[in-house]
């Protein structure tokens, strides 16, 4: 027989069990009602160890570019106009990801990169352009918003992970909405038709159509058969 200690630590495990699924299904809404209240986003977005870090007004002189999510897209982002010379600056969670821009000169500011209270500190309308790689499409849309709202002119490319997704970031206000696997798709197609001595003007031709269909139809299939 189990004794109460058991009984007790079983229960308990079984109710989380059961639990899990619907805590984890309502975070992502919880979290961006919160993040639109400008006392929540504050102590969401404040760096560890610096609690007027979030107040603070951040500016990033003479940026062009503004690199939302420095993941592997965003860190391939940067370094090309780091190799450019072009001005710009990376919004990021991770300190340690980011922490090595500083000496190629690259502004970092640390939160969360769809959080309209983060965005505002670095002045949006000063900037020609942002590029968003953020992980989720709820994050991608909430950042394209607050990003128009904050300068309607400002051109953003986002990085889609479901072609589903890309009327979606488009009616948010994206002027490009990338797809990764489609593009990882034309390049295999790309290097395969060159190996068996395909012209390379054809094979441009074809990318250059079946793209333009793909985001016209907006990623409805990825399949498209010329």
């Amino acid at each position: 027989t189990l004794d109460n200690g058991a009984v007790i630590l079983f229960m308990a495990a079984l109710i989380s069990l059961l639990l899990a699924p619907l805590v984890y299904g309502s975070a992502g809404p919880l979290y961006a009602r919160l993040i639109r209240v400008p006392r929540f986003a504050r102590w969401l977005n404040r760096r560890p160890g610096s609690a007027k870090s979030a107040r603070r007004t951040v500016r990033m002189p003479n940026s062009r570019v503004a690199i939302l999510g420095y993941g592997r897209v965003g860190r391939y982002v940067s370094e090309s106009l780091i190799a450019r010379k072009i001005p710009h600056f990376v919004i990021d969670y991770d300190g340690n990801a980011v922490a090595h821009l500083n000496d190629e000169g690259v502004g970092v500011v640390y939160g969360d990169a769809s959080s309209e209270i983060v965005l505002a500190q670095v002045r949006p309308s000063h900037l020609e352009s942002a590029v968003i790689a953020l992980p989720e499409a709820s994050a991608t849309e909430r950042a394209i918003l607050a990003l128009k709202s904050l300068a309607p002119d400002i051109q953003i490319i986002a990085r889609v992970h479901r072609a589903s997704d890309i009327g979606r970031m488009r009616r948010a206000g994206a002027a490009a909405a990338i797809h990764g696997e489609f593009e990882a798709g034309t390049e295999m197609i790309r290097q395969i038709l060159g190996r068996l001595d395909v012209p390379g003007s054809e094979i441009d031709h074809y990318l250059d159509t079946i793209r333009l269909r793909f985001y016209r139809d907006e990623g409805e299939s990825s399949s498209v058969i010329v």
